[in-house]
Protein backbone atom coordinates (compact mmCIF):
# COMPACT_ATOMS: atom_id res chain seq x y z
CA UNK A 1 0.00 0.00 0.00
CA UNK A 2 2.85 2.61 0.95
CA UNK A 3 6.02 0.92 -0.56
CA UNK A 4 7.51 4.59 -0.69
CA UNK A 5 7.83 4.13 3.17
CA UNK A 6 10.76 3.01 4.89
CA UNK A 7 10.53 0.28 6.52
CA UNK A 8 10.73 1.91 9.83
CA UNK A 9 7.45 3.58 8.75
CA UNK A 10 5.61 0.07 7.66
CA UNK A 11 4.26 -0.89 10.90
CA UNK A 12 2.36 2.26 11.72
CA UNK A 13 1.01 3.02 8.48
CA UNK A 14 -0.49 -0.75 8.03
CA UNK A 15 -1.80 0.18 12.24
CA UNK A 16 -3.25 3.30 11.13
CA UNK A 17 -4.91 1.80 8.14
CA UNK A 18 -5.87 -0.99 10.17
CA UNK A 19 -7.94 1.74 13.05
CA UNK A 20 -9.21 3.40 9.96
CA UNK A 21 -10.83 0.52 8.35
CA UNK A 22 -12.03 -0.26 11.62
CA UNK A 23 -13.64 3.46 11.76
CA UNK A 24 -15.31 2.54 8.46
CA UNK A 25 -13.18 5.04 7.01
CA UNK A 26 -13.41 4.77 2.94
CA UNK A 27 -10.54 2.41 0.99
CA UNK A 28 -10.16 6.01 -0.93
CA UNK A 29 -9.51 8.54 1.98
CA UNK A 30 -7.47 5.97 4.02
CA UNK A 31 -5.33 5.87 0.98
CA UNK A 32 -4.74 9.91 0.93
CA UNK A 33 -3.41 9.51 4.80
CA UNK A 34 -0.06 10.22 5.06
CA UNK A 35 2.08 10.23 7.89
CA UNK A 36 5.73 11.95 8.26
CA UNK A 37 8.43 10.99 10.83
CA UNK A 38 11.11 12.67 11.29
CA UNK A 39 14.33 10.88 12.14
CA UNK A 40 17.24 12.50 14.21
CA UNK A 41 20.73 11.03 14.85
CA UNK A 42 23.32 12.30 17.27
CA UNK A 43 26.68 11.07 17.02
CA UNK A 44 29.63 12.23 19.68
CA UNK A 45 32.80 10.95 18.30
CA UNK A 46 36.60 11.20 18.60
CA UNK A 47 37.98 13.49 16.32
CA UNK A 48 40.52 11.40 14.75
CA UNK A 49 40.68 10.56 11.03
CA UNK A 50 40.40 7.15 11.87
CA UNK A 51 36.47 7.18 13.10
CA UNK A 52 35.99 8.47 9.56
CA UNK A 53 35.07 5.18 7.98
CA UNK A 54 32.39 4.62 10.48
CA UNK A 55 30.92 8.16 10.35
CA UNK A 56 30.35 7.81 6.56
CA UNK A 57 28.84 4.06 7.04
CA UNK A 58 26.57 5.27 9.83
CA UNK A 59 25.55 8.47 7.45
CA UNK A 60 25.16 5.87 4.45
CA UNK A 61 23.01 3.88 6.48
CA UNK A 62 20.83 6.62 7.07
CA UNK A 63 20.51 8.00 3.91
CA UNK A 64 19.67 4.72 2.63
CA UNK A 65 16.18 4.48 4.72
CA UNK A 66 15.40 7.97 3.36
CA UNK A 67 12.53 8.64 1.37
CA UNK A 68 12.82 10.28 -1.87
CA UNK A 69 16.91 10.57 -1.43
CA UNK A 70 18.41 8.96 -4.84
CA UNK A 71 22.02 7.06 -4.24
CA UNK A 72 23.97 9.59 -6.09
CA UNK A 73 22.66 12.56 -3.48
CA UNK A 74 23.40 10.14 -0.39
CA UNK A 75 26.96 10.50 -1.67
CA UNK A 76 26.76 13.88 -1.82
CA UNK A 77 25.88 14.08 1.64
CA UNK A 78 28.32 11.66 2.74
CA UNK A 79 30.88 13.50 1.16
CA UNK A 80 29.92 16.91 2.45
CA UNK A 81 29.81 15.32 6.19
CA UNK A 82 33.30 13.77 5.45
CA UNK A 83 34.89 16.63 4.31
CA UNK A 84 33.53 18.92 7.29
CA UNK A 85 34.84 16.11 9.93
CA UNK A 86 37.89 15.93 8.38
CA UNK A 87 38.27 19.81 8.51
CA UNK A 88 37.31 19.87 12.05
CA UNK A 89 39.84 17.49 12.84
CA UNK A 90 42.87 18.84 10.70
CA UNK A 91 42.04 22.76 11.40
CA UNK A 92 39.79 22.92 14.60
CA UNK A 93 41.61 20.72 16.73
CA UNK A 94 45.11 19.93 14.95
CA UNK A 95 47.05 16.43 15.01
CA UNK A 96 47.46 15.82 18.86
CA UNK A 97 43.89 16.99 20.37
CA UNK A 98 43.53 13.32 22.70
CA UNK A 99 40.32 14.89 24.48
CA UNK A 100 38.73 16.38 21.21
CA UNK A 101 35.35 15.52 20.25
CA UNK A 102 32.69 15.87 17.22
CA UNK A 103 29.06 15.94 17.52
CA UNK A 104 26.99 15.31 14.63
CA UNK A 105 23.63 15.30 14.50
CA UNK A 106 22.08 14.28 10.93
CA UNK A 107 18.39 15.60 11.15
CA UNK A 108 16.14 13.45 8.24
CA UNK A 109 12.70 15.05 7.26
CA UNK A 110 10.56 14.58 4.26
CA UNK A 111 11.83 17.95 2.88
CA UNK A 112 15.58 17.70 3.74
CA UNK A 113 18.76 16.49 5.58
CA UNK A 114 20.33 18.34 7.76
CA UNK A 115 23.48 17.80 9.74
CA UNK A 116 25.22 20.23 12.68
CA UNK A 117 28.37 19.51 13.52
CA UNK A 118 29.50 21.16 16.49
CA UNK A 119 33.00 21.18 17.73
CA UNK A 120 34.80 22.76 21.03
CA UNK A 121 38.28 23.42 18.48
CA UNK A 122 40.71 26.25 18.99
CA UNK A 123 43.73 24.92 17.36
CA UNK A 124 45.24 27.84 15.31
CA UNK A 125 43.30 30.47 13.66
CA UNK A 126 39.51 31.23 13.45
CA UNK A 127 37.67 29.71 10.82
CA UNK A 128 35.90 32.74 8.22
CA UNK A 129 34.26 31.47 5.26
CA UNK A 130 33.44 34.68 4.24
CA UNK A 131 37.18 35.49 3.26
CA UNK A 132 37.65 32.35 1.56
CA UNK A 133 39.03 33.20 -1.85
CA UNK A 134 37.08 31.00 -4.96
CA UNK A 135 39.11 28.08 -5.91
CA UNK A 136 41.47 28.55 -8.86
CA UNK A 137 40.75 25.53 -10.42
CA UNK A 138 43.34 26.09 -13.15
CA UNK A 139 46.17 26.40 -10.92
CA UNK A 140 45.32 23.23 -9.20
CA UNK A 141 45.59 21.58 -13.21
CA UNK A 142 48.83 23.16 -13.42
CA UNK A 143 50.33 22.85 -9.85
CA UNK A 144 48.22 19.67 -7.88
CA UNK A 145 47.93 20.24 -4.09
CA UNK A 146 46.19 18.22 -1.79
CA UNK A 147 43.85 20.48 0.22
CA UNK A 148 41.95 23.66 0.32
CA UNK A 149 38.62 22.59 -1.93
CA UNK A 150 36.68 21.19 1.04
CA UNK A 151 34.58 23.79 2.48
CA UNK A 152 33.89 24.41 -1.34
CA UNK A 153 32.93 21.18 -1.90
CA UNK A 154 30.39 21.54 0.51
CA UNK A 155 28.95 24.44 -0.71
CA UNK A 156 28.33 23.10 -4.18
CA UNK A 157 27.04 20.12 -2.76
CA UNK A 158 24.85 21.00 -0.21
CA UNK A 159 21.94 23.50 -0.81
CA UNK A 160 22.13 25.64 2.67
CA UNK A 161 26.02 26.26 4.36
CA UNK A 162 25.87 27.81 7.48
CA UNK A 163 29.28 28.42 9.73
CA UNK A 164 28.70 30.28 13.28
CA UNK A 165 30.96 30.44 16.42
CA UNK A 166 29.26 30.43 19.47
CA UNK A 167 29.86 30.88 23.00
CA UNK A 168 33.53 29.93 24.43
CA UNK A 169 35.18 28.08 22.11
CA UNK A 170 32.02 26.03 20.44
CA UNK A 171 32.09 25.95 16.30
CA UNK A 172 28.67 25.12 14.82
CA UNK A 173 28.52 23.98 10.79
CA UNK A 174 24.90 23.59 9.95
CA UNK A 175 24.61 21.86 6.40
CA UNK A 176 21.47 21.36 4.48
CA UNK A 177 20.70 19.11 1.61
CA UNK A 178 16.50 19.57 -0.19
CA UNK A 179 15.49 16.34 -1.29
CA UNK A 180 14.18 17.86 -4.10
CA UNK A 181 15.68 20.76 -5.84
CA UNK A 182 14.16 22.95 -8.19
CA UNK A 183 15.97 23.95 -11.64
Amino acid sequence: MHDAFPSFLEDPMTTLAHQARALNIPEGDIQKICMEKDCRLRLVFPAETRQLELIRRIARSTAEITTGLDSDTADDIVLALDEACTNVIVHAYGPHAPDAFIEAEIRISSKDVTIILTDQGVHGRGFHPEKLPPPDIKALFTHPKPGGLGFHLIKTIMDEVRYEKGPGSTNRLTMKRYLSRSG
